[in-house]
């Protein structure tokens, strides 16, 4: 009697989690494509009114759904690249693709239990695949790889909203005529949270090359990373992220070759006070070898502090509207003034510190600061922008400068060769060589003649220069000077 009570009870467990699989999975499925919905909301959130991604032919089964995403670029976006640029036949080609937009087909696996690559609970699975069922355009060179796909991208939504992202591009070669490519695949894995869109992903781009008749050119490893969050309140998104590449070499039929070595790209940004924003980007390049030039040891650091993330993205939205309408220019530049008024009331700061390299073993360093002076600014009615007044008194520049003697010559030369120029009759017929000899002789008189001013410091190997500009004043290395003055001893 207890053993048939037992199975009874087994029986019906059996039969309610059988049910509960049954009927559950339509229920998360929905659930999951709400989560998409929400996802793709919050991810035109950060295209400033340049690009919609769009959920389409969405079709939604009981254990799995599928659909397209696509990507439609705003009109005003494309009518600005229009007015802003050159365009030949290609470039009206490449106009009318990205009007037409992109779709990608999108499949989703509803939970409880997924069955993909590895068994897994979660609301569902959704997995992109860039291969010749999506884009038929791709199945003569998935053919002759013998790849089932160029790109696939897997999200494994849990139950608590957050979840698992794995990006696969398996490693490829394709010959067409005299062009050879090698692909030696990527991958990247990391998790989402799409409360607050925060991602985190690291992976790596194991290489690449290219031969043909165009020249020959091969990239390195290559690594990414980021940890990036994208909440309502900082649409520009805020955490960091970082591409490092081992090398890039390319060579041309005419052999200028370029050799990159150890180039790094690293950005950061964090939440300010009152609705800003504080960002920071460095480049650093280990090595830069061209065919007559070494560049080596770059850093380049630029620090952006106070940044009012809403006034900027109103700059913006109507930078895009001013080249996309150049016939109705004068109301809408008008309409900067406001939210250039609120990113200067902000107390804005750009910092470049520092700025140094070497080339061909001659050193450079630069550090350069500006900062707005919030309590200059008139009131926001009587504020227009007036380059005058801005540079009157609403900012402090900072700047020093270090360079090498011998590169200080050089660069100097392209100015007094004008300056010679322009004192040549222009019915006069000029040698070209012989001008240059004048301007190579003369370059050094001009830094010895500026050294004597106090404008620049002999310190041996390198001449520097430390200088101020406040209040309508220019202090070059601790003196004083009337911009007439400043602007005199340039010519």
């Amino acid at each position: 009697m207890f053993q048939v009570a037992a199975v009874k009870k087994l029986t019906i467990i059996v039969i309610i989690f059988a049910l509960l699989l049954l009927l559950t999975p339509p229920l998360l499925g929905a659930l999951a494509q709400s989560e998409l919905e929400e996802a793709l909301v919050q991810a035109n959130k950060q295209t400033n009114s340049q690009a919609e991604l769009l959920l389409e032919n969405y079709d939604k089964g009981w254990f799995s759904s599928s659909g397209e995403i696509r990507l439609q670029f705003s009109d005003s976006y494309l009518e600005s690249i229009a007015q802003t640029s050159d365009i030949d036949e290609t470039g009206q080609a490449v106009l009318q693709t990205l009007g037409k937009g992109f779709s990608q087909s999108i499949a989703v696996q509803h939970g409880p239990i997924l069955w993909g690559p590895r068994f897994d609970l979660g609301l569902g699975e959704a997995v992109t695949t860039i291969d010749a069922e999506s884009h038929p355009e791709l199945a003569n060179l998935l053919t002759q790889t013998g790849q089932p796909y160029l790109l696939q991208s897997t999200v494994t939504m849990g139950l608590g909203g957050t979840g698992d992202l794995a990006v696969d591009a398996p490693p490829f070669q394709y010959t067409q005529n005299e062009n050879r490519w090698i692909f030696a695949g990527m991958q990247a894995q990391g998790t989402l949270a799409l409360d607050d869109m925060h991602v985190i992903v690291q992976g790596q781009l194991h290489g690449f090359s290219y031969a043909g008749s165009e020249g020959e050119a091969v990239l390195e490893q290559t690594t990414f990373s980021a940890n990036m969050a994208y909440p309502e309140t900082a649409p520009y998104g805020l955490g960091h992220a970082q591409v490092a590449i081992d090398r890039f070499v390319a060579l041309s039929p005419a052999q200028a070759a370029i050799d990159l070595e150890q180039a790094k790209f690293a950005f950061n940004s964090t939440q300010g006070s009152n609705n800003t924003a504080n960002i920071n980007a460095s480049y650093e390049i280990g090595r830069l070898r061209g065919a007559d030039f070494l560049l080596a040891d770059l850093q380049a650091n630029i620090k952006l502090t106070n940044l009012d993330t809403d006034a900027l993205q109103q700059m913006q939205q109507l930078n895009l509207e001013i080249a996309a309408q150049p016939e109705n220019i004068d109301p809408l530049v008008a309409q900067i003034h406001a939210p250039l008024y609120d990113v200067l009331a902000a107390g804005v700061g750009v910092e470049l510190n520092p700025l140094q390299f070497s080339l061909d073993n001659r050193t450079f360093k630069a550090n350069i600061s500006l900062l707005s002076k919030p309590a200059s600014l008139p009131s926001k009615d009587d504020f227009k922008l007036d380059p005058a007044l801005l540079l009157q008194d609403l900012f402090l520049i900072q700047a020093e400068l270090t360079l090498d003697k011998t590169l200080a010559t050089e660069l100097a030369i392209p100015q007094v060769k004008q300056q010679l120029l322009a004192g040549i009759p222009a019915d006069m017929n000029v040698d070209e060589q012989q001008l240059d000899q004048m301007a190579q002789a003369q370059a050094p008189l001009m830094l010895s003649m500026l050294v004597a001013q106090g404008m620049l410091r002999d310190e041996g190997a390198n001449y520097s220069v430390a200088a101020q500009y406040e209040q309508g004043t220019v202090t070059i290395n601790g003196n004083p000077i009337q911009l007439d003055a400043l602007m005199a001893a340039g010519q």
